[in-house]
């Protein structure tokens, strides 16, 4: 049967407020906005991930083993927090979940929250330096959450309030690549 938007909206904010308390109980508001994004990468990635956790066929043990094994590396908490979501049919809810967490976050907090793609970790000056920029560009205090990418292959990508700014390698090369398919080649290159 299908859901009163107005329904869903109220449980994906009751699902961010349960993180935030979490969060501010375990001083881990930003550690579980970082968790949030991971899980959402990781459940995108595995399109056959959504549909075991999403069945309700498959008993809760089960799922709660798949669980355990596919999120090992998060907190138990947010493991715990994903297994009732899956229990109650709600994963497909996650990415939802994590843009009202953020929200609810950067207006309690005053802040804006930064993620930041390089393709190596980002060592102490990069990092105050991407801060205080974007601090500066945003005029809110700035925390980062840091992602290893391989696949930009160098530069990097930053995203806050659902904008995107691409300054990697990747792009660039993704550009060059158009631009050379756009432009007609005459007298063997020469104009």
């Amino acid at each position: 049967m299908p859901r009163n938007r107005l329904l869903i909206k109220k449980e994906i904010e009751a699902y961010a407020e349960v993180l935030l308390e979490l969060g501010e109980s375990t001083d881990s508001v930003y550690s579980i906005s970082a968790q949030l994004e991971e899980m959402k990468k990781v459940v995108r990635m595995h399109p056959g991930l959504r549909d075991v956790l999403a069945n309700d066929s498959i008993d809760e043990n089960t799922r709660a083993t798949v669980i355990h094994e596919v999120f090992k590396e998060f907190s138990v908490d947010m493991i715990k927090f994903v297994i009732v979501m899956a229990e109650r049919q709600d994963i497909p809810l996650l990415p939802r979940v994590a843009e009202c967490y953020d929200q609810m976050v950067q207006d309690k907090y005053d802040v804006v929250i930064l993620d930041v793609a390089t393709v190596i970790p980002l060592d102490d000056e990069l990092r105050r330096t991407i801060t205080e920029k974007c601090e500066g560009d945003l005029g809110r205090k700035v925390f980062l959450i840091e992602k290893v990418d391989p696949s930009i292959i160098g530069g990097l990508v930053l995203e806050a309030r659902g904008q995107l700014r691409d300054v990697s390698v990747k792009t660039q090369l993704r550009a060059a690549r158009e631009a050379l398919v756009s432009t007609s080649i005459t007298n063997g290159g020469e104009a």
